[in-house]
């Protein structure tokens, strides 16, 4: 097989290991025959074959492999037994490592730790200092940031966990509830009696066309608290107590602006437009 790469004489050393920036042999993707890469132990660490290339000052050394066409940029360190490929991207200062796996369409960003037999596929988007490890699996389009700790046999798929992350209120949307926004606005629900009176305060009712608001809303990063709760259907289907037949599901128009705080898979916010209700079939 052909060449892609070889080890130059540029070195460092990690952890006591001595590694040798790369250099290609030949043009692919945005690589151009002698552009230098980042560095590895030794030649098995990067396949020759597809389009697979190491960036930057990223490092990857022990028994760790980036194959097919994965890429790793800036600081990242890819080891232990570690394997990217498919069509993963890794930046940042990211660590992957022990038996940690890495594929498919995922993208793993800034200070994120992955690690033990954890594995990390689909269309998975995972940034800030979350930690991914022992035998978790986050696949299909989760989104996990800020900062998560994702552990042993738990498995997120479909943009359902992550931390509050409040200078990106349109991510945590997606990660914490599995809600869209559009023009600074979500439209979201929430389970009420069907006399549209609240589950939580008997003096509390809600009016179709108007807009609700908490008078006294605690202005914390507590998703338990003062304020106005809503999220996915789901959500409230799997943490409703009460029979479902003695109940509505509210939907609501939110501006972005009026959330306080998205965690625990809800939002909770200070006032919200009630647009419908919705029978329970």
């Amino acid at each position: 097989m052909e060449k892609k790469f070889i080890l130059t004489e540029d070195t460092c050393v990690i952890d006591g290991i001595t590694l040798y920036r790369i250099r290609a042999e030949k043009d692919f993707r945005d690589v151009k025959r002698g552009d230098l890469g980042g560095f590895v132990e030794k030649e098995t660490n990067l396949s020759h074959a597809g389009e697979s290339w190491i960036y930057d000052d990223a490092c990857v050394y022990n028994n760790a492999y980036v194959y097919n066409n994965a890429c790793v940029y800036h600081d990242v360190r890819i080891y232990d037994n570690a394997r990217i490929y498919d069509n993963a991207h890794i930046y940042g200062d990211t660590h992957v490592y022990n038996n940690a796996r890495i594929y498919d369409n995922a993208h793993v960003t800034n200070h994120a730790r992955i690690y033990g037999g954890a594995y990390v596929y689909g269309n998975t988007f995972i940034y800030g200092n979350a930690h991914i490890f022992g035998s978790a699996r986050i696949c299909g389009d989760a989104y996990v940031h800020g900062e998560a700790r994702i552990c042993e046999h738990a498995k997120v798929q479909f943009s359902r966990l992550s931390t509050d992350l409040r200078e990106d209120i349109k991510a945590s949307l997606r990660c914490q509830c599995n809600l869209i926004s559009e023009n600074g606005k979500v439209i979201a629900y929430k389970l009420v009696h069907k006399t549209l009176h609240s589950l939580y305060d008997k003096d509390f009712i809600y009016k179709i066309g108007e807009t609700a608001v908490c008078k006294n809303p605690k202005e914390d990063n507590s998703s338990c608290s003062a304020g106005l709760h809503f999220s996915n259907l789901t959500y409230w289907d799997n943490r409703c107590d009460e029979c479902l037949e003695d109940l509505v599901y509210l939907k609501a128009e939110i501006d972005l602006r009026d959330i306080i705080t998205i965690q625990d898979g809800k939002i909770r916010c200070r006032k919200a437009k009630i647009l419908s209700k919705i029978e329970i079939e």
